[in-house]
């Protein structure tokens, strides 16, 4: 094993199983967490929207906290998709070394949830990104009204 400098490091030798489930755990508790705050924020929109605030909104902000709670559902679906596949991608997997007669259609179904999953989870952080960026875009549009610049 090499440091940085390209040296020889003796100090520890990492067993690559080691990382790959510090790696998947990694992104098991990023889509988790991904999944909780989208679905935190498309709670707050929804409030937003059928409450009765004051100021009232403007329709152009309405339509903003429309679509960036569109894109936090979307997020949240996404996700919630990703993860089943995730699921469905290892069950198949190891169903596939159980049972030697069926390997090849086990396999084939393990390589189709992993490109739902790969898909899913892609999606969930594209919505969930944009719709934090529409979310600066609306309380950039809703600090007018409640900060009064003279």
């Amino acid at each position: 094993m090499t440091d940085r400098d390209g040296e020889a490091d003796d100090r520890v030798e990492l067993d690559p199983q080691l990382l790959f489930d510090r790696s998947r755990a990694s992104g098991f508790d990023l889509l988790k967490l991904l999944v909780t705050l989208a679905t935190a924020a498309a709670a707050g929109y929804f409030a937003t929207l059928t409450r009765t605030l004051d100021p009232k909104l403007k329709p152009d902000e309405r339509e903003v906290a429309l679509i960036a709670l569109s894109c936090m559902v979307a997020a949240v679906f996404a996700g919630l998709l990703g993860w089943m596949f995730d699921a469905r991608y290892y069950e198949r997997w190891a169903q596939s070394l159980q049972k030697e007669q069926t390997k090849g259609s086990l396999w084939k179904a393990r390589n189709t949830a992993n490109g739902v999953r790969r898909f899913s989870i892609g999606f969930s952080v594209f919505f969930f990104v944009l719709g934090i960026i529409i979310s600066g875009v609306f309380a950039y549009a809703r600090s007018e009204h409640i900060i009064k610049v003279p």
